[in-house]
């Protein structure tokens, strides 16, 4: 970040504008009372430390002829100042790189913009500027604007490469601009989002983008097609751009022309292998599209968000330069890539890795020194428990008494819902008649089409078969599920994995309840003993998925605590909530995300503008 020493505005129309260490000082001086029928006294130099002189232009309001253009087809005239050697007249870009990157280009901008200048001895002056226009060949354009009496609108414009930004700030005349209107860069960022489909991920991507100073970061995305994520995005108008490519590729033997479904896993084996061809087509065309839209674009940095969008982000670094900043959303890989995955996050194209938690982290011991681990964001204020009206108990129709331990995201035998199903009879049968009779099971959430097997449908069975169907309620996927999950008593989170840091205990301890949660992955960095309860994690025996049975019963001996101690619930509710907003508020992340992306970057600076 580039901060401003000064930046005045002082009554007369004239203003200074510097930066710290460089060395450059622009100051307008206005319009001279003496200057008459075009004439104007010869104004002072304003030099830089390396000898290049600042040049002036401007207008007298839209009712001003445009100045007589000379040069280039903008008006461009280069001033040297440099002892015995300095010259005035114009000079090519040729000319002006071999002086060197210090040397000023003055351009007088189109039609109702360009002032009167006027040539006298071996110095420029302006009648009546209004606007300056400088570029330091090599490195960075300024513009800096204003007008009226009273008010003075300043706009700074930063350029790197012809990319160009700029911003608008309105300040009273006489007043010094204070820290709050340092100059800042803006880095052109390209967000990729490996699925459209509505999961973690892409809400964990949409909090980022919401609270991102604009001003710092622009937010172009990049989905395969729309859908749930699009949608959000979209309508809280949290991207200045949204693109689709259609050849990022979600499943490697999904259909070519749509979205893969539970059917297509039994598609006959020439299908699926022809489908694995074509779409490893597809994703090499979709990098070279994407690399097209990085250098068109002119992006500082690829920002890759998900499993697949690391791999694509690691390959455009590779083929365009401009680097990449992978968020770790995952703790394992698929054996046949991994040996990929640590040459692309060795890389040099890969500056940096975020990684979710201290649990998907431990995939880059390799290369340590690119990681950080920065737990996800939520919106606090949409998950307050006092704006949000709960609608579970109306929806089912449970009496006021009922104790509810409830759980949402998607249900796949990964994320433990046979153990959910298995400590719930457990605990029923330790619990008294009366006791059990108040208590209910609420799993919130489906299997997505893409999963093979559809274990939402095989989790109802295995209620049913444990004797215990009538206590639980599946209510399937839901868009929103603030309403339902402010109807809990205690949530349930019981991934039999190395979870990374699922989103759904944020989302319940920012809504004030309890988590039961097995000790796996970065659950166990969210979850302690004043905001919910770890329960020990024990692998099944003989290698196969899921808990042991020791786990399972620790696990229900939480739920009997939780229905005999209502103080509990709600002193951990409370604290749970506390936590929620001291660690996880998405403006604090995206403040750090922020600094990450900046950081990231560095090496190849980015656009200046006002903050």
């Amino acid at each position: 970040m580039a901060s401003a020493e000064r930046l005045h505005v002082a009554e007369a129309g004239g203003a200074e504008l510097g930066f710290g260490g460089e060395g450059l000082l622009v100051r307008e001086i206005g319009h001279h009372p003496d200057a008459r029928d075009g004439a104007a006294p010869e104004r002072p130099r304003e030099e830089r430390s390396d000898g290049a002189e600042v040049v002036e232009s401007g207008d007298d309001g839209p009712s001003c002829n445009p100045g007589p253009r000379q040069g280039d087809a903008y008006g461009a005239r280069l001033v040297h100042h440099g002892g015995a050697d300095s010259h005035s007249g114009v000079a090519d870009e040729r000319e002006a790189r071999r002086h060197g990157s210090g040397r000023l280009r003055h351009l007088c901008p189109g039609a109702g913009l360009g002032g009167v200048t006027r040539r006298r001895g071996e110095h420029e002056v302006v009648v009546r500027p209004r606007v300056i226009v400088l570029q330091v060949w090599g490195e960075r354009d300024l513009h800096v604007s204003w007008g009226g009496r009273g008010k003075s609108r300043v706009s700074v414009r930063y350029r790197r490469k012809q990319r160009v930004c700029y911003e608008d700030k309105v300040v009273p005349f006489g007043r010094a601009l204070s820290s709050r209107d340092a100059l800042v860069m803006q880095v052109r960022t390209l967000f990729i989002n490996d699925t459209a489909r509505n999961g973690g991920p892409g809400r964990s991507l949409h909090a980022v983008l919401k609270f991102l100073d604009p001003k710092r970061v622009h937010r172009t995305v990049v989905l395969p097609r729309g859908g749930a994520i699009a949608e959000l995005l979209s309508r809280d108008g949290v991207v200045d751009d949204l693109l689709f490519e259609p050849n990022l590729v979600e499943n490697p033997i999904e259909p070519l022309r749509r979205p893969m479904e539970r059917r297509d896993f039994d598609a006959p084996v020439p299908v699926k292998g022809a489908r694995l061809v074509a779409n490893a087509g597809k994703v090499a065309l979709a990098l070279v599209r994407l690399a097209a839209v990085v250098r068109r674009g002119r992006f500082d940095l690829v920002y890759c968000n998900g499993t697949n969008a690391d791999f694509v982000g690691g390959a455009l670094a590779a083929l365009t330069g401009v680097p990449a900043l992978w968020h770790v959303r995952y703790s394992s890989l698929p054996g046949a890539v991994v040996g990929l995955h640590r040459r692309l996050s060795s890389s040099r194209g890969v500056r940096r890795i975020v990684c979710v938690s201290r649990a998907a982290a431990r995939q880059f011991r390799h290369c340590a020194e690119k990681v950080r681990v920065i737990h996800n964001g939520l919106d606090v204020d949409r998950f307050d428990p006092g704006r949000v009206r709960p609608l579970l108990r109306e929806e089912l129709g449970l009496p006021e008494d009922a104790i509810v331990f409830g759980s949402h995201g998607r249900v796949l035998r990964r994320k433990g819902y046979v153990e959910l199903a298995k400590a719930a009879r457990v605990a029923l049968q330790e619990l008294t008649a009366d006791e059990g009779a108040r208590v209910v099971f609420v799993v919130v959430g489906d299997t997505p089409e893409d999963f093979r097997i559809d274990h939402a449908r095989e989790c109802r069975e295995l209620s049913l078969d444990l004797g215990i169907g009538d206590r639980f309620r599946w209510l399937g996927f839901r868009a929103d599920v603030r309403p339902l999950v402010a109807g809990f008593d205690v949530a349930v989170v019981p991934s039999v994995y190395a979870d990374p840091l699922p989103r759904s205990v944020i989302e319940s301890m920012a809504l004030a309840k309890a988590v039961v949660a097995f000790d796996v992955g970065g659950v166990a960095e969210m979850v302690c003993e004043a905001t919910g309860t770890l329960v020990p994690f024990e692998p099944a025996h003989g290698g196969a998925e899921g808990a042991s049975e020791a786990s399972v019963r620790a696990m229900a001996d939480a739920f009997v605590r939780y229905v005999r101690d209502p103080a509990l619930r709600h002193r951990q509710g409370r604290a749970a909530r506390e936590r929620a907003l001291r660690d996880y508020d998405a403006r604090q992340h995206a403040r750090v995300i922020e600094n990450e992306i900046h950081d990231a970057c560095a090496a190849r600076g980015g656009e200046l503008v006002t903050s």
